[in-house]
């Protein structure tokens, strides 16, 4: 409930701003004040971040030592922390109702990857390997393990939207609906000299929809007609299905009892932007911008495991776990918007 408390006051700011200012703010290809259909395509270099839950080690030395002075045991764990950097796209279409008022639908996707984490025997450790499933003994010098994780997700918003414009600033207001699609995969590989060996993958899935509102405006910047100031502030609450698949091809037949997991759960979400605009001509804006997002809870992930005891596995060892993560994502974006 936070997130739309803080949504609707800062809309409703927007409009007060609006009201109350004296410089008369331009006509603009952009959302606020644009006249007739709208068009705009956008790309985004961003930054994929899940909780530090998530971001749990795939792999982890417990209890390691080292036979190379220049590379520790934290040198092996600390190189898998998961946060994903890649480009992202989104393409919008506003159709205008008439009366200040209008309908918008939009997509937004993007698929990201870290780069694969490598271990070989040059490392020397000696030790237990933490895993998602269980520790492997490493009592051999000689390991070879990898690890990669990869994320995708499709957003698609559906909105209503009122237009304002006057005083310093064009201003909208909407309430919608958010649907989302959102998988991540970790990928995990370890081959020892000795018999305890595993390779699998772990999943979290999540597929919802629920309600949307939100606020934006533009307004010129100073008295320049050709350049502008934008910003945005949405939120709303998805309902949907949270799984999470383990498939895993192990050495020890202890490590396949790991039992998949699905729950319908709510995932609150917020998103906020803001940046520049440059009006190139009466139809078509440039703008270059920064924005964020947060989910909260929108995945399941498995947490590494520390006890030793390989004959008692998840999910009743009591060091392994799974926990919901959250995710923020951020990045700078360029959006070209066309009035036809």
């Amino acid at each position: 409930m936070t997130i739309f408390r803080l949504t609707l006051l800062a809309a409703t700011a927007i409009v007060a701003v609006s009201a109350s200012g004296s410089a008369v703010a331009a006509d603009y290809s952009t959302p606020e004040s644009m006249k007739g259909d709208m068009l705009s395509v956008q790309g985004s270099w961003m930054n994929f971040i899940p909780s530090k839950a998530a971001r749990q080690y795939a792999l982890e030395c417990v209890d390691c030592s080292s036979t190379d002075d220049d590379i520790s045991a934290a040198d092996f764990t600390e190189s898998h922390e998961s946060v994903f950097q890649d480009f992202s796209g989104a393409i919008k279409y506003y159709h205008d109702l008439g009366d200040s008022t209008d309908i918008a639908f939009g997509l937004t996707g993007g698929m990201f990857s870290t780069d694969t984490n490598r271990f070989s025997p040059l490392y020397g450790l000696d030790g237990e390997i933490g895993t998602p499933y269980g520790t492997v003994d490493s009592s051999s010098t000689g390991i070879g393990a990898t690890n990669k994780d990869s994320a995708n997700f499709l957003t698609g918003d559906f909105e209503y939207g009122w237009r304002n414009s006057g005083g310093s600033m064009n201003t909208r207001l909407f309430i919608g609906a958010r649907s989302e699609m959102l998988n991540w995969k970790r990928t995990a590989m370890q081959d020892l000299s000795s018999s305890n060996s595993y390779a699998g993958t772990e999943k979290s899935e999540f597929l919802g929809i629920g309600p949307r509102i939100g606020g934006s405006f533009d307004m010129p910047l100073g008295s320049s007609e050709s350049f502008g100031l934008f910003g945005g502030l949405s939120g709303g609450v998805m309902v949907g299905s949270l799984e999470q698949k383990f498939n895993l091809d192990s050495s020890s037949t202890a490590y396949g009892d790991i039992d998949d997991y699905s729950k319908a759960v709510a995932v609150p979400f917020a998103d906020v932007e803001m940046g520049v605009s440059a009006h190139l001509t009466e139809g078509i804006t440039f703008q270059f911008g920064y924005q964020a997002g947060f989910a909260s809870g929108i995945l399941r992930t498995a947490t590494v495991c520390t006890d030793d005891d390989v004959d008692d596995v998840k999910p009743y060892n009591d060091s392994c776990g799974d926990e919901r993560s959250d995710v923020l994502t951020h990045g700078a974006f360029i959006r070209l918007s066309g009035n036809f």
